[in-house]
């Protein structure tokens, strides 16, 4: 017999009224990488996540640019005030970022 499966439910926020913590994202860029052939440069990411000043890493993906710009967008949008991208190295100069991005953490 077949058993139905019903999706997870959309998580709470996770600030409680009048809590100052809530769950915040850092992506640290840690390479850039061009493709062979006419395929677009390649972006490589740690992804770190949690509250306050204290963050737990949670994997590291890469990706195009384009993807990149896409993905940076949606979480803004999605969450903003809650993701925090650092570029240390300046890879991102020259990549194009979604509209109305105001920082990169340029860290030494």
């Amino acid at each position: 017999m077949a058993r139905s499966v019903q999706s997870p439910q959309p998580a709470e926020p996770d600030s409680l009224e009048g809590d100052a913590v809530s769950t915040r994202f850092r992506l640290r860029v840690i390479g850039k990488y061009e493709s062979q052939g006419k395929h677009e440069p390649q972006i490589t990411v740690n992804l770190s996540s949690g509250d306050g000043d204290h963050f737990v890493h949670s994997g590291t993906f890469t990706m195009s640019e384009s993807e990149w710009t896409t993905l940076i967008g949606a979480l803004e949008a999605g969450i903003p005030g809650d993701v925090e991208v650092e570029d240390a190295r300046h890879l991102l100069s020259e990549v194009e970022m979604p509209e109305g991005r105001s920082t990169i953490k340029r860290t030494a």
